[in-house]
C-alpha cells in the first residue's frame, strides 16, 4: 500500500492516478534510439586568431610570407583578413593537431611577444617537462606561449614564459597547477612474493581495477615473465595509504588458508587444451568462478598446480572435469575429392552445414579421408548427421572412377572422351589427380560425375582401349603424287580398299601432319617431315590390315604404271596451231592425258603408260619443228657441272628454261655432257649466254647452300605465278633451285639449293631458314561443317569479335567443292563432308577449333525473331542508333537487321514504322533486347518536384569563381595561403561554357528532354530519354528538390527576426560599432527597415522645450551664479541626429538562439549609452571642412580616440545652425573631446561651449551653461 503524506488511506487523486495512469513520454524512445548513434566529428576544424593593431608585428608582406611558410610546413590553409579597425584576423583550417601547431607558430611570429619569469624549485621541473617533453608542449599549444626550462645542471629556479601578454597569466596558472598536481604524488614499493601477484590482479584484472577505483591510486605490478617481488603504488599520500592497506589485508587473509599443491587428474592429455582454453581463457574462467588459480601441466605430465584458498580446491577440481567433458570429437569419413565440395566457394557450403551450431569446428585433412568435428557434445552429433547426409548426397552426384590406360593410348582416349561427352551430353568430367587427392600416375585417368553416367563412360572407354590393343598398324611408302591419284581421281581407286575392308582405317600424311601440328604432344619424335609425307598408315584388326596391305601394294603399282609423267613445252609461234583439235588427236592416238602448268598452256606434262607417253612427246616435238622456225643447237657442258658441287642439274636447267622464254633443254641419255637447246634463235643465244656465265663464274666466286624445306611449303615459297620466288631472287641476287614436284627421292624433295656469291647466299639462306621455321611453327587443323551453315559461319565471324580467332587464318571451302578437291574428305562409308581449315600458331589452334565448334552449335540452334516498330519515338531513335547496332551485335553476339519504312504503314489500329530482326540463340536474343536495345530506346518518367521551386530550374547557377569573387568583395580584402600541393604554376584548365539555366544544364548532362508544366497545373515533371539517363536525371532532380527544401527550411530558420527599439541618436553607434562584430561572432545581421527622416525638424526642439519646462530649477526669481541667466534656444538643434530621441526599430535577423543572445548584448550597450551626454560647440563655419577632412579622414581618428560622435551642421540648415557642432559620448570622454576640439582652431580663440546632459528614453532634459 502506498502512503501519501503520511496517510495510509489513499486519497481520490491517488485512485485517479492508479485508474488512469499517465501515458509514457514520447521522447523516451527517441532518446533510447539515438543513444547508440555515434557523434560525427569533422576531419578538419577552423579557428580564428584576432591580433589588435597595437600588438601586431611586421608589415603585410612579411605577414604573408610567414603565414605561407607555416601553411606549407603544417599542411593547413591560412587566410588573413584586414579588419576595419586595422586589426588582423587569421583563420586557420585543417586537421586539429596541425591547426594547434600552426596556431602556436602564427601567434609567436605575428603577435608581439611578452616575457614573464616565474620561480619554481628546480626539483619540480621534471613534472613540468613530462615524458619526452610532451607535458610542456601540451601547455605551450594550449596557451599559445613558449616555455623555457633551464638546464638541470644549472640548478636555476627561473622558468621563462614568452608569448602574448594576455596569454602569460594563463600559462603561469597552467604551470603552477601542473606542478602542484604532480608534486603531491608519492610512491611506495611493496615487497610481496610473486606467487601472490596473480591474486592482487584478480581474474581479468578485476581486483586490481577495484582497488584503483576505490582508492584513486595507480598500482604497477611486474609481468609474470619478470622475476620480481616489488609492487609499486603511486598517488596522493592518502590514496596510497588506502591502496597499500587493501593489498596487505588481501594478502594476509589469503595466507591464512593458502595452498600451493600439485594434484594429478585422471583426464586424457588431448583434452588439456579444452581446460586451458585459447589464451588461457579456460583457466581464467575457473579462477573467476572458484578463486583458485591453476597452472597448466608441463609436457608429458597430468598434474595441475593449484594455488589459492584451500576451501576452493574441490570446486576447482569439479570445474576442471566439467570443462574437460564439455567438448567432444567425432570423425566422418569422406573421399578426398568431395572435400572441396563440402567446403564450397569461400566456405559457403561449410557455413550452411554449421548453421545454428557456430561453436563447432570442422577440420579437413590435407591427405586422407577423415574429417574431424570438434565442439560441444550435443552440437557435434547434429553436425555429424548433417555432414554424413551431405556426403551420401555428393557420392551419388560426384562418383569417382579411375581408368588405368597405357600412356600411348591416352591421347586417343581423351579425344574419344571429349567427343563422347559432347554427343551424349553426360554430366561427367575428367579431373586431375590433385583435385581428387590421388597421387600422380601417368597411367591413371580420373572420371567424376553421376554414378550411372560414370560407369557407362568407363565401360565405353575400356571397350575402346581393348579395341586399340588388338589393332595393328602398318606403314606403306607412297609418293605424294600417287597419294593424290589414289584419293582424288574419278573414281577414286582407294574406294576399293574402303569398301572391301571397312574396319581398316587409312591415315594419309596430310591428315597426320595437320593433327601433329594442332597437337604437338602426339607428334612422332625422330621422324623427318620428308618421311612422314610419304607414309600412309593402315590400322585395324590384324588379319584385315595384312590383306589390305597386299591389295594396296598392287593398287599402287597399277596407278604408278598408268600415270607415268613427262614434261613438255610448246613454242609460242606454233601454240595456236597445236592447241585444239591437233593436240586432242595426238592424245587420242597415243592414249595419253595432258595437264598444263600455266594459263597460256605452253608448259605441262603428258601422263599415261610410259611407252605411250614417250611416243606422244616425240610426235609433239616433230610437229613443232614442222610448224615453226626452230633451231636446234647441241653444246657440251663442262665436266664439273655434272659433279655434286654443281648441285641438281635438272633444277638448274629448269631455272634457265624459266628465264629464257620458248627454249627447250634436253640432255642426251647416252652422253650426259651433251645438251640439246631448241627454240627461237634469240632465246637460244640467251640460254647459251646464261650457261657460259655459269661456267665462268661458278668455279671462281660462287658458292652454294642447301636449305631443308618440307615440300608442303614449296607452294608458299614460289607464290602465285612464281611471284614470291622472283622477288626473292631479285632481292638477294642468287639462284634458287627447287626440286621437281614429282620428285620420288624423299631426301632430294626436301632440298632447296641456293647458288651465288658467298655473302648473298649466306644472307638468303638465313632468311629462307627463318621463313621456313615460321611456317613449321604454324599448324593446321580442320572442322566439319554443313554447306547450309557455311554462309552463317562467315557472317558470325565477320560480325562478332572472337579473341580466339585473331591469330589464325580460316580457309572456307566452296559451297560445293569438286570431288578431287583437297577440301573434301571421303570416309569409309564413301560419304563426302565439307571441311573448314584453320591455320596458325599451334598454341592457338585448339582454342580456335573449340571456338568454331561453339559458333557452329550456335548457328544450328539459332532462331529468327522479328519485332515491328510501332512507336514514332522508337523509329526516330533507331535512325540515330544505326551506328550503335554493330556494337550491340558484338557485345551480345546476335545478328541484328534493321528495316525502317520511308512512309509509315497503317496496319489496323497500329502504325508500323519498320521492323527489327534478331538472329541467334533465344537466350542471347532475349538478353540483347532487354540489356542491349531497350536501354537505348527513349522512355518517359514522371518526377515529383514542388511547384514553388520551378523558378529555380530556370535560374543559372553561378560558377564557383564568381561566388568566391562575390564573397571576397563583401568581406573585404583577403589573402589566402593554400596547402603546398596547390601551386600557382599548375596548368590552367579551360572551363566549359556554363549552361544558361539549371534545366538546360540537366538536359545537356543527361541528353534528355525535361517537360516542366505550368505552376498552377501539377507538381509532376516529365523526363524523356534513355532509361539510364532518365534514372540519373530523376535522381538529380529529386536530390535538387530535397536540397531546395533544406535550403528553404534553413532560410526560414536563418531569417528569424526580432525588433529592438533604439533612439535614433544611438543608431549609428550601434550599427557601425557592432554590426560586423555580431555577424562574425553569431552570424546575425542587424539593420533598419523602412526608416524615414522626420518631416518636422522642430519635433526634437519641442520635446526639449517641454522637458526643460518641467525640470527647470525653482529659483523664486533669483538668479544663480552657477547657471546661465537664460536657457539656450533649443530650436537651434532642429535637424541634428545626436539630439533625436525618436525610437527606430532595429531589426535583428538570424537563428533564434543567436538573435536572443545579440539582443541581450545590444540591450546592455543601450543601457551604457543612456548615460552619455551631449555637448554643443560653436565653431566658425569656415573651419568645418578642415576639421572634417576628406571623407571624414580627419575627424574619424578623433572620434575613435575619445569614443565619441561628432556631428556638424546638416545640409540645408538655417543661419543660426551653421556654427553648431555637437559631441556625444561618455561623460569624461565627451568633456575631454569637447575641450580639445574647442581649442583646435588656429586663431587660439576658444569656442563657445554649451553642455547638454541627462538624456532619457523619450524627451530629454538639459542643463545648459556657456563658456
Amino acid at each position: 500500500m502506498e502512503v501519501v503524506n503520511g496517510d495510509p488511506n489513499p486519497g481520490p487523486s491517488t485512485q485517479y492516478e492508479e485508474n488512469f495512469p499517465s501515458l509514457p513520454s514520447v521522447r523516451i524512445p527517441s532518446q533510447t534510439r539515438l543513444s547508440n548513434i555515434k557523434s560525427f566529428a569533422a576531419n578538419n576544424i577552423t579557428t580564428i586568431i584576432e591580433i589588435p593593431v597595437s600588438e601586431l608585428k611586421g608589415d603585410l608582406k612579411r605577414q604573408g610570407d610567414v603565414c605561407g611558410e607555416i601553411s606549407k610546413s603544417c599542411g593547413v590553409e591560412i587566410v588573413l583578413t584586414n579588419c576595419k579597425n586595422k586589426s588582423l584576423s587569421v583563420m586557420i583550417t585543417g586537421p586539429q593537431s596541425q591547426v594547434e601547431k600552426a596556431k602556436s607558430q602564427v601567434t609567436q611570429s605575428l603577435h608581439m611577444q611578452g616575457k614573464r619569469v616565474i620561480k619554481i624549485s628546480h626539483e619540480h621541473h621534471r613534472h613540468l617537462i613530462g615524458h619526452m617533453g610532451m607535458r610542456k608542449r601540451a601547455i605551450e599549444e594550449k596557451t599559445l606561449t613558449k616555455i623555457i626550462v633551464p638546464n638541470p645542471e644549472s640548478n636555476s629556479d627561473e622558468i621563462v614564459i614568452e608569448g602574448p601578454h594576455k596569454c602569460l597569466e594563463a600559462a603561469e596558472q597552467e604551470i603552477r597547477k601542473t606542478i602542484k598536481q604532480y608534486s603531491e604524488q608519492v610512491r611506495q614499493n611493496l615487497n610481496i612474493e610473486q606467487e601472490y601477484h596473480v591474486f592482487v590482479n584478480g581474474p581479468r584484472n578485476k581486483t586490481l581495477n577495484k582497488i584503483q577505483t576505490e582508492t584513486g591510486a595507480k598500482i604497477n605490478i611486474p609481468p609474470y615473465t619478470k622475476t620480481s617481488n616489488e609492487i609499486t603504488v603511486v598517488g596522493k599520500k592518502e590514496e596510497v595509504a588506502k591502496a597499500v592497506k587493501q593489498i596487505n589485508d588481501l594478502i594476509e587473509s589469503l595466507k591464512k588458508c593458502y595452498v600451493n599443491q600439485l594434484i594429478p587428474v585422471d583426464i586424457d592429455s588431448s583434452k588439456f587444451d579444452y581446460i586451458i582454453g585459447p589464451r588461457n581463457s579456460g583457466i581464467t574462467e575457473i579462477f573467476e568462478q572458484t578463486g583458485m588459480f591453476i597452472d597448466p601441466p608441463l609436457e608429458n605430465c597430468n598434474q595441475f598446480r593449484f594455488r589459492g584458498d584451500s576451501n576452493n580446491l574441490g570446486n576447482a577440481l569439479v570445474a576442471i572435469y566439467k570443462k574437460a567433458n564439455s567438448t567432444d570429437i567425432e570423425t566422418v569419413t569422406a573421399p578426398q575429392h568431395l572435400h572441396r565440395l563440402l567446403i564450397g566457394k569461400n566456405g559457403s557450403a561449410l557455413n550452411e552445414i554449421r548453421k545454428g551450431y557456430l561453436d563447432v569446428a570442422i577440420s579437413f585433412p590435407e591427405t586422407g579421408e577423415h574429417i574431424k568435428i570438434e565442439g560441444p557434445v550435443e552440437e557435434v552429433s547434429a553436425i555429424k548427421n548433417r555432414l554424413q547426409a551431405r556426403v551420401v548426397e555428393l557420392m551419388a552426384s560426384h562418383h569417382l572412377e579411375t581408368l588405368e590406360v597405357d600412356p600411348k593410348y591416352q591421347g586417343k582416349l581423351l579425344d574419344f572422351l571429349r567427343q563422347y561427352f559432347r554427343s551424349r551430353k553426360l554430366n561427367v568430367r575428367q579431373v586431375k589427380a590433385a583435385e581428387c587427392g590421388m597421387p600422380e600416375n601417368e597411367q591413371h585417368i580420373f572420371l567424376e560425375g553421376e554414378v550411372s553416367a560414370v560407369e557407362t563412360t568407363k565401360a565405353e572407354a575400356l571397350k575402346m582401349v581393348k579395341k586399340w590393343t588388338n589393332e595393328k598398324t602398318k606403314d606403306v611408302i607412297v609418293e605424294p603424287r600417287i597419294q593424290d591419284l589414289l584419293r582424288n581421281d574419278k573414281p577414286a581407286p582407294i574406294n576399293e580398299i574402303y569398301n572391301e575392308f571397312k574396319e581398316v582405317s587409312v591415315r594419309w600424311p596430310q591428315d597426320n601432319t595437320r593433327r601433329s601440328q594442332s597437337s604437338p604432344q602426339t607428334s612422332n619424335v625422330g621422324i623427318s617431315p620428308s618421311t612422314t609425307s610419304h607414309v600412309v598408315q593402315l590400322s585395324g584388326p590384324r588379319d584385315q590390315v595384312d590383306a589390305a596391305y597386299e591389295k594396296l601394294a598392287k593398287l599402287i603399282k597399277k596407278v604408278r604404271d598408268e600415270n607415268y609423267e613427262q614434261e613438255f613445252s610448246i613454242f609460242e609461234d606454233c601454240r595456236d596451231r597445236i592447241l585444239g583439235p591437233t593436240i586432242c588427236k595426238l592424245l587420242k592416238d597415243t592414249n595419253t592425258r595432258i595437264r598444263y602448268f600455266d594459263r597460256e598452256k605452253t608448259r605441262g606434262v603428258i601422263f599415261g603408260v610410259q611407252s605411250n607417253v614417250e611416243t606422244a612427246i616425240v610426235q609433239l616435238e616433230r610437229l613443232q619443228r614442222s610448224l615453226a622456225t626452230i633451231e636446234e643447237v647441241t653444246i657440251t657442258l663442262p665436266s664439273w657441272m655434272l659433279t655434286k658441287k654443281a648441285g641438281n642439274s635438272n633444277a638448274r636447267l629448269r631455272s634457265i628454261r624459266e628465264q629464257c622464254e620458248g627454249v627447250q633443254l634436253k640432255q642426251v641419255p647416252a652422253n650426259p655432257r651433251k645438251l640439246i637447246i631448241s627454240g627461237p634463235p634469240q632465246s637460244i643465244e640467251k640460254a647459251k649466254g646464261l650457261i657460259d656465265s655459269i661456267s665462268t663464274n661458278m668455279p671462281e666466286g660462287c658458292t652454294e647452300a642447301t636449305v631443308i624445306c618440307d615440300p608442303m611449303h614449296h607452294g608458299q615459297l614460289i607464290g602465285r605465278n612464281g611471284a614470291n620466288l622472283k622477288r626473292f631472287r631479285e632481292r638477294h641476287n642468287v639462284e634458287v633451285l627447287i626440286p621437281e614436284q614429282n620428285e620420288t627421292d624423299p631426301k632430294l624433295a626436301n632440298e632447296i639449293c641456293l647458288v651465288g656469291e658467298k655473302d648473298a647466299v649466306s644472307k638468303a639462306a638465313a632468311e629462307l631458314q627463318q621463313t621456313i621455321k615460321n611456317w613449321e611453327d604454324e599448324g593446321e587443323t580442320s572442322i566439319e561443317c554443313d554447306a547450309d551453315v557455311l554462309q552463317d559461319l562467315k557472317n558470325y565471324i565477320f560480325a562478332f569479335h572472337y579473341p580466339e580467332l585473331q591469330n589464325v587464318k580460316i580457309f572456307y571451302p566452296k559451297p560445293t567443292p569438286p570431288p578431287n578437291s583437297n577440301q573434301t574428305v571421303v570416309n569409309g562409308n564413301g560419304q563426302t563432308n565439307i571441311k573448314t581449315r584453320i591455320r596458325g600458331p599451334k598454341s592457338c589452334l585448339q582454342e580456335a577449333e573449340q571456338c568454331l565448334q561453339t559458333v557452329i552449335e550456335d548457328i544450328k540452334s539459332q532462331k529468327t525473331v522479328t519485332q515491328p516498330i510501332t512507336e514514332q519515338t522508337h523509329s526516330q531513335a533507331f535512325r540515330k542508333l544505326r551506328s550503335t547496332l554493330p556494337e550491340v551485335e558484338r557485345s551480345h553476339k546476335v545478328l541484328i537487321k534493321l528495316h525502317l519504312e520511308k512512309e509509315p504503314i497503317q496496319n489496323g489500329e497500329s502504325t508500323i514504322y519498320g521492323h527489327i530482326t534478331y538472329i541467334g540463340p533465344q537466350e542471347r536474343i532475349d538478353d540483347a533486347i532487354m540489356n542491349g536495345i531497350n536501354p537505348l530506346l527513349p522512355v518517359n518518367e514522371v518526377v515529383v518536384f514542388p511547384q514553388e521551386f520551378y523558378g529555380k530550374l530556370f535560374v543559372s547557377e553561378q560558377s564557383q569563381q564568381q561566388v568566391d569573387r562575390t564573397q571576397g568583395n563583401r568581406r573585404g580584402q583577403k589573402i589566402s595561403f593554400q596547402k603546398s600541393n596547390q601551386k600557382s604554376n599548375q596548368p590552367e584548365t579551360v572551363e566549359e561554357t556554363p549552361a544558361k539555366t539549371r534545366l538546360i544544364g540537366l538536359q545537356r548532362k543527361y541528353n534528355v528532354i525535361i517537360n516542366v508544366p505550368k505552376r498552377t497545373s501539377s507538381e509532376q515533371i516529365t523526363v524523356s530519354g534513355t532509361p539510364e539517363a532518365v534514372q540519373g536525371c530523376k535522381k538529380e532532380l529529386e536530390a535538387l528538390g530535397a536540397k531546395l527544401q533544406a535550403e528553404k527550411a534553413d532560410w526560414e530558420a536563418r531569417t528569424y527576426e526580432e525588433a529592438l527599439n533604439v533612439e535614433k541618436r544611438f543608431l549609428n553607434r550601434i550599427i557601425s560599432g557592432h554590426k560586423h562584430q555580431v555577424f562574425e561572432k553569431y552570424g546575425v545581421a542587424i539593420f533598419t527597415r523602412g526608416q524615414r527622416a522626420s518631416k518636422n525638424n522642430n519635433a526634437a526642439v519641442a520635446a526639449f522645450d517641454k522637458n526643460v519646462d518641467e525640470n527647470a530649477p525653482k529659483t523664486n526669481g533669483e538668479t544663480s551664479l552657477d547657471q546661465p541667466s537664460a536657457l539656450p534656444d533649443l530650436s537651434r538643434f532642429a535637424g541634428f541626429t545626436l539630439l533625436d530621441t525618436t525610437l527606430v526599430p532595429l531589426i535583428i535577423q538570424g537563428y533564434k538562439e543567436k538573435v536572443q543572445l545579440v539582443r541581450e548584448e545590444l540591450e546592455k550597450v543601450l543601457e551604457d549609452c543612456s548615460t552619455f551626454e551631449c555637448q554643443e560647440l560653436v565653431i566658425p563655419r569656415d573651419t568645418h571642412a578642415r576639421l572634417i577632412g576628406s571623407q571624414r579622414s580627419s575627424i574619424r581618428p578623433f572620434e575613435e580616440k575619445y569614443d565619441v560622435e561628432v556631428e556638424f551642421p546638416p545640409r540645408g540648415c538655417r543661419e543660426n545652425q551653421t556654427e553648431i557642432v555637437l559631441v556625444l559620448g561618455p561623460k569624461n570622454k565627451a568633456d575631454a573631446a569637447a575641450n580639445e576640439l574647442a581649442y583646435m582652431l588656429d586663431s587660439g580663440t576658444p569656442a563657445h561651449l554649451t553642455k547638454i546632459t541627462s538624456f532619457h528614453q523619450g524627451s530629454p532634459s538639459c542643463n545648459c551653461y556657456f563658456i
